[in-house]
């Protein structure tokens, strides 16, 4: 859902970090981060057109307040940090919203797309241990992919994590950009019978304990007097 149509006007050249920042915009009101190395240009492009954004003191706390956010607004959270460390720094809370079925994504840096650096962890990997997908953006597809992890995450109600690969951060987009691809089609769970036999069954006509209990104290002459105004007599002069 788009919800703020051309939020962020194109720069030119157009970049990898520009695109997300521009389909960022379109797609939610808020974003909530801590800048770093790997999302100083996404973050750039947002603050710079005066986009709301929230900084955290700490990672995990970026996708602590998405997930606020999506609870109390009903609109898509978007966290962004960097790699590495500032990554693994969201790792609870990204767990914790997978867990709960939070929509919502997480911009991260990434490793460079020519491979690992020492420091680097694989963050792809670490995101599936806690069944969150990963989405990357490159100079070809940065605005369908971006598009795609905000559908995923509407479409499944789970976080996407949205990397971005250090060298292509500020890489110039491609001449032809890759178009959307539709999303894959959503298993379907079908219970078997000996499955919905285990279901307990629901509530049955029978009064609560707590209906019974009103209407017990309701006929007792005690409880019904209270109630009741007095009888006060007239007297006569």
């Amino acid at each position: 859902m788009i919800t703020n149509p051309g939020a962020i006007r194109p720069t030119v050249p157009a970049t990898v970090s520009s695109a997300v920042a521009q389909v960022v915009a379109a797609r939610t009101n808020h974003v909530f981060g801590l800048m770093g190395n790997g999302n100083a240009h996404l973050v750039s492009h947002l603050t710079a057109a005066g986009f709301p954004f929230t900084s955290a003191r700490h990672e995990s706390a970026t996708v602590a307040m998405a997930d606020a956010y999506y609870r109390a607004t009903g609109l898509i959270g978007v966290a962004t940090t960097t790699y590495g460390a500032g990554f693994t720094n969201t790792y609870t809370a990204l767990a914790e919203a997978r867990l709960a079925r939070i929509p919502l994504v997480l911009v991260v840096g990434d490793a460079p797309s020519t491979g690992l650096r020492t420091f680097d962890i694989d963050q792809a990997g670490a995101s599936a241990a806690v069944g969150v997908t990963t989405v990357t953006a490159t100079a070809a597809d940065a605005p369908a992919m971006t598009h795609r992890a905000f559908d995923l995450a509407m479409r499944n109600f789970q976080p996407v994590v949205l990397s971005i690969p250090y060298d292509l951060a500020n890489a110039p987009l491609a001449d032809e950009l890759a178009s959307p691809l539709p999303l894959p089609e959503k298993p379907v769970w079908v219970p078997t019978a000996e499955e919905l036999d285990r279901v307990p069954p629901g509530p049955t006509a029978q009064p609560s304990s707590l209906q019974a209990m009103a209407e017990a104290s309701w006929a007792s002459p005690i409880w019904r007097r209270s109630f009741e105004p007095p009888n006060v007599a007239s007297s006569s002069s």
